[in-house]
């Protein structure tokens, strides 16, 4: 029982930390590459 309840516990940790790992990247991604293809797009006169 306390090996079970170990296992579901290390697997929603797991879980939680790739969850939270790709909103980072995700986050990180859109923010860095938001701007500079918006500038590209709309080149300054």
């Amino acid at each position: 029982m306390y090996t079970g309840k170990t296992a579901v516990t290390n697997c929603l940790s797991l879980f939680a930390l790739f969850v939270t790992l790709l909103a980072w990247v995700t986050a990180v991604s859109l923010i860095t590459s938001h701007p500079f293809t918006h500038s590209g797009n709309q080149p300054q006169p």
